[in-house]
């Protein structure tokens, strides 16, 4: 049989050929929202590929991006790997020292950085090394300093074709750096295969069952732990997609929401404890998409959470993960059999971590054993060790973590 390697340049190109009339809208710090296609994102993406081949990246080197969410991060998500670039996406809201720490340990070579964000590249400025530093105008302004490289001016039509790279689905694509180990942050690296595989996987009808019917808004941002897969999985399946920009405020998310006739977002708990207690208040303000899913992950959720949700007709998705599970690693949907059990129950299971996700083994430790598969007990996540040359990042035990045995409990009830 043939085989064909698990690439972002399948995702690309796919978008760009199926999906050419699909929109995009992104949203700018003053509010403007900007409306575009699919086959416009191809274009840039394109561009951008093109632009860093003509300033000499090289296999494997590292592309640090500090914005916000909206459409330009979309282009680097792809226009950086498929070309042979690593993706390297900084925290905005890492402490200055922290930043300069991640970007030289990386060796990041460019930058592609929002205008609104250079003051807080200025407080590295003099401890980095960047080849060039890349503006976006993401707040609408067109002049871009001097001593910077415009953004837009490579999005120009004359600015050239890329020449996608000869890539291994095992080479890297992205990377992201995780703070919670012992010691200084640590990087993880994802390789093209396991971005290809995460965007399947999460799109599966038991998981968040995207498809091209859905309206996409990634809340939670894509610095962080690679946006949770959402913007690959849009793209794979060809949804349309929201940003949000810089404004998360419960009100301004409230209006995407409603105006953009979103049937998929996540975000933290506390995102949309903010946004319940808003919609509460003025629910004819705004109406909902039926059949709108909203992802949590990142803390407890209350179980609260769900039933208030649950009067608007908006089903909550628990789901946990971490940075090196490339994110998500287990989901929480409730099972056939279990749809029977009472009310109180089901909210119970909802609000679970959930079942892991294909691809992703799973197991809790006693000390120096594996405990028993059973409701009664609980354990620690087992470490695991995720290494691709020098950059090595560990996954500390999660004292008390006790999905797995609980879950158990409801996937293998009789």
């Amino acid at each position: 049989m043939m085989q064909s390697q698990l690439t972002l340049v399948q995702l690309l190109e796919r978008a760009g050929k199926l999906f050419s009339k699909v929109e995009t809208v992104s949203r700018r710090p003053d509010s403007w929202i900007f409306y575009s296609k699919y086959a416009e994102f191809y274009r840039r993406a394109r561009c951008l590929a093109a632009a860093l081949q003509k300033y000499g990246i090289r296999r494997g080197d590292r592309v640090a991006t500090l914005m916000w969410n909206h459409r330009t991060y979309l282009e680097a998500y792809f226009g950086i790997p498929v070309v042979g670039g690593i993706l390297h996406a900084l925290n905005l809201r890492s402490h200055p020292d922290e930043l300069a720490y991640v970007v030289n340990d990386a060796q990041d070579r460019f930058l592609i950085v929002d205008d609104v964000l250079l003051p807080l590249f200025e407080k590295i400025k003099d401890r980095v090394k960047f080849d060039h530093v890349l503006v976006v105008p993401f707040s609408g302004c067109r002049t871009v300093p001097h001593d910077y490289d415009d953004y837009e001016q490579l999005m120009q039509p004359s600015s050239g074709t890329c020449e996608y790279a000869e890539l291994s689905e095992d080479e890297p694509a992205a990377m992201c750096y995780t703070a919670r180990t012992a010691g200084p942050p640590k990087a993880v690296v994802y390789s093209h295969r396991a971005l290809a595989l995460h965007a399947c996987s999460i799109s599966l009808p038991d998981h968040l069952s995207i498809s091209r019917t859905d309206t996409i808004l990634p809340v939670t941002s894509m610095f962080q732990a690679n946006g949770w897969g959402m913007p690959l999985a849009a793209v794979l399946n060809g949804s349309k997609l929201v940003f949000p920009g810089s404004n998360l405020q419960p009100d301004q998310l409230l209006d995407l929401l409603s105006s953009e006739c979103v049937t998929l977002t996540g975000a933290g708990p506390a995102v949309w404890l903010g946004v319940i207690d808003a919609l509460e208040k003025q629910p004819e303000r705004w109406p909902l998409a039926s059949g709108l899913r909203i992802v949590v992950a990142g803390a407890v959720c209350p179980a609260s959470l769900f039933r208030r949700f649950d009067k608007f007709g908006v089903q909550v998705i628990q789901a946990w993960g971490m940075t090196e599970t490339t994110p998500i690693g287990a989901v929480s949907r409730l099972k056939l059999d279990l749809a029977s059990l009472s009310e109180d129950d089901r909210y119970e299971i909802n609000a679970l971590q959930g079942l892991t996700v294909p691809f992703v083994e799973t197991r809790a430790m006693n000390e120096s054993e594996e405990a028993p598969w059973r409701a009664a007990t609980s354990g620690e996540v087992d470490r695991a060790d995720i290494q691709l040359g020098r950059k090595v990042a560990f996954a500390d035990c999660v004292p008390g973590m006790d999905f797995l045995q609980r879950s158990a409990r409801y996937s293998r009830l009789e």
